[in-house]
């Protein structure tokens, strides 16, 4: 239904939101959104997943920008670890980028990094609607420092605020402050491999942020033996790396009623408005497959046990620990 739906989006936006274009832009705008409709449509990701973007962070200190690009970098790292999460429909910056120029006429910008520069965020907001994206992830960065270490070699550090704009609403829907730093003591040979280092450590903070505000969610599947008290100390979910799931990730037990799910409109991104949805345990993955993970009990076994019963009213799902309660009150 997503797919549909940005592809009548393609066929009718162009002209009712940008109007001022010429025929030509409006030919080109019109080619391009069909080309990317296209490429979503044969993405085998279901249809519950969100559709999100991520674009080039701005900066706030002065740096040498014909040496290193870093809004481009670290929006490169960040992608890869929405991406990683496996819960997104990503929608290339690329076509952002060439349907911005279309619009913008910027086609011919003598320097790149400029480009984002001069996009406003509405103009943004309005090419996230014509290619069905939900969410765009961008940010600033407020430092990259690349000092000398005592132990020798170079250390590496950035520090970036993420943020995420709900298209829908053209408001901010989560924000945090992230920093990516190398070793301590393990200093690189060069700046450069040194900030390439903090880049790539700067993916577990986003992936933390992904967990608090678009959490994983899967079913449990079953129960492990019990110990000497009748406690389980071990279950199984139905979901793993395929999944986004993490080696000892620590996860959230929530308990629903089962008359929620057996309901027609059911849909795992809303199910924390349910008032029957709430935390009963934590387990920790101890082995994780491609579809499912052997998980263990760090808290509330008993509880877990007398939910999975036969006679129970419940049905138990594993979540990313760390989701903000509250946030689907922002999308009111």
């Amino acid at each position: 239904m997503k797919f549909i739906l940005c592809f009548l989006v393609c066929c009718v936006m162009p002209i009712a939101i940008w109007g001022q274009l010429t025929k030509n832009q409006e030919d080109s705008l019109r080619m391009e959104l069909e080309r990317v409709a296209q490429q979503l449509r044969h993405k085998n990701i279901p249809d519950y997943s969100t559709t999100v973007a991520v674009i080039p962070f701005s900066t706030s200190f002065e740096y040498d920008q014909d040496t290193y690009d870093f809004p481009t970098m670290l929006a490169e790292r960040v992608q890869t670890a929405v991406e990683q999460s496996k819960r997104f429909i990503m929608v290339d910056r690329l076509d952002i980028e060439k349907l911005l120029s279309i619009q913008l006429d910027q086609r011919k910008n003598e320097q790149r990094y400029n480009f984002w520069q001069n996009v406003s965020e509405s103009h943004l907001i309005e090419t996230g609607k014509m290619l069905g994206v939900e969410y765009i992830f961008t940010g600033n960065i407020s430092n990259v420092a690349t000092p000398y270490l005592i132990s020798g070699g170079f250390g590496g550090e950035i520090a970036f605020t993420t943020k995420v704009i709900s298209v829908e609403t053209g408001k901010i829907f989560a924000t945090t402050t992230c920093k990516g730093a190398t070793e301590k003591l393990l200093g690189k040979n060069s700046k450069r491999e040194a900030i390439n280092a903090a880049l790539d450590n700067s993916a577990k903070p986003v992936k933390e942020f992904l967990d608090k505000y678009f959490p994983a969610r899967v079913f449990v599947k079953n129960l492990g033996e019990l110990n000497r008290k009748g406690v389980p100390k071990e279950l199984t979910i139905k979901g793993g790396l395929a999944q986004g799931f993490r080696d000892g990730q620590n996860l959230d037990i929530m308990q629903i009623k089962k008359s929620e799910i057996l309901k027609e409109n059911f849909d795992f991104t809303t199910i924390a408005s349910s008032d029957s949805y709430s935390k009963i345990g934590e387990v920790k993955i101890a082995e994780i497959f491609a579809e499912q993970s052997n998980c263990k009990i760090i808290d509330g076994g008993k509880e877990i046990l007398h939910k999975m019963s036969d006679d129970s009213d419940y049905i138990l799902i594993a979540q990313s620990k760390g989701y903000k309660s509250n946030v689907f009150d922002r999308l009111d």
